[in-house]
């Protein structure tokens, strides 16, 4: 990941909320999973 000028300034601004959507992402993954696994226990992992 290259840091250089106005690039440095836009992923200050941009990774908190990529990691934001990660955890909005995570935190619907794992309901999903779950429920998958209720459905199909052969499944979980």
């Amino acid at each position: 990941m290259k840091l250089i000028g106005g690039d440095l300034a836009l992923q200050i601004w941009a990774i908190p909320r990529l990691e934001q959507h990660w955890l909005n992402y995570l935190s619907l993954l794992f309901p999903l999973r779950a429920l998958a696994a209720n459905q199909h226990p052969e499944c979980l992992v």
